[in-house]
């Protein structure tokens, strides 16, 4: 089975040889996050555009991103795509999980390269509310 990923088609076997965090050296700098984050063995297709640009509405196409990991509180995924570390930027991303449909908001946060590809970190822009419809939907995923 293929995976196509802006234009370039990989195999199974090209999508495995992307590096999870768990097979990354230690990063020197202490963990920060206040949840957790659900690690996928193989990263999960999503949709991504610019939503606000400067607190104003854009209208952007959409563009393919791996989302590497997700939790209540952020996600990270890779690009093709090369995106400015800006609280000025929200962003839109679009997926399915369990066949359900999801929306999420966020900002990058911090950006580095792996193997050619672009990989972000995102802090989600979400109430109290939402988070714990998160956690709770989150915690279900990974007990079945």
């Amino acid at each position: 089975m293929d995976v196509s990923l802006f234009g370039i088609v990989l195999g199974l076997a090209a999508m495995g040889s992307l590096k999870t965090q768990k097979e990354m050296e230690p990063s020197p700098v202490q963990e920060r996050r206040g949840y957790f984050r659900i690690d996928f063995h193989y990263p999960l297709e999503a949709l991504m555009t610019i939503s606000e640009l400067n607190e104003k509405k854009v209208q952007l196409g959409n563009t393919r991103i791996l989302v590497e990991n997700l939790g209540p509180a952020g996600l990270r995924f890779l690009s093709k795509i090369k995106l400015p570390v800006s609280s000025d930027i929200l962003l839109k991303f679009q997926t399915t999980m369990a066949d359900e449909g999801m929306t999420l908001y966020g900002t990058i946060i911090h950006d580095s390269e792996l193997e050619g590809l672009n990989r972000y970190g995102v802090e989600l822009l979400v109430d109290e509310e939402e988070r714990g419809k998160l956690i709770k939907r989150f915690n279900q995923l990974q007990v079945h």
